[in-house]
């Protein structure tokens, strides 16, 4: 009876670290590097409105500079496992209306992005929200929103 016992509490730890290791090959490494981030925009996520079960979570973008900056609605969740950013994909498809929206220079918004809907019950970790800017003058990149899920 010991031996299987034995043999059974084995097997599913195989199973355990087989499962564990398919769900982090599953993620992606982000396509996001440093290169690719405006410094002209700061984006953060207001405190208080993140948790694991959080429907909504607000975002707070500043434009720095004295250009006029434009962007859409579509958004990426991005976990960090390692010292390294993977996408980290949501449990059911997104579709984001087509809308531009303008930030002015040196002007500041906020926008309510839906997390639980999409992405579940988050688990604990550090995560990031992914937008994509351009400006008048062409200049294109992305910008961070660093939160964490205790």
């Amino acid at each position: 009876m010991k031996k299987f016992a034995l043999v059974l509490c084995a097997a599913l730890l195989i199973i355990a670290a087989i499962w564990s290791t398919a769900q982090t090959k599953s993620l992606e490494r982000s396509p996001y590097g440093a290169e690719r981030e405006l410094s002209e925009i700061s984006m953060t996520v207001r405190e208080g409105t993140v948790g694991p079960q959080a429907e909504t979570v607000t975002l707070v973008i500043k434009n720095l500079s004295g250009k006029r900056f434009d962007y859409g609605a579509p958004y990426e969740i991005e976990k960090l496992k390692g010292g390294v950013w993977y996408s980290y994909p949501p449990e059911e498809d997104m579709a984001f209306i087509m809308i531009l929206y303008m930030i002015e220079p040196n002007g500041t918004v906020e926008e309510a992005i839906s997390l639980y809907s999409f992405y579940g019950a988050l688990e604990p970790g550090t995560y990031r929200v992914v937008k994509s800017f351009n400006a008048e003058d062409g200049t294109q990149g992305v910008v961070f929103a660093v939160f964490a899920i205790k």
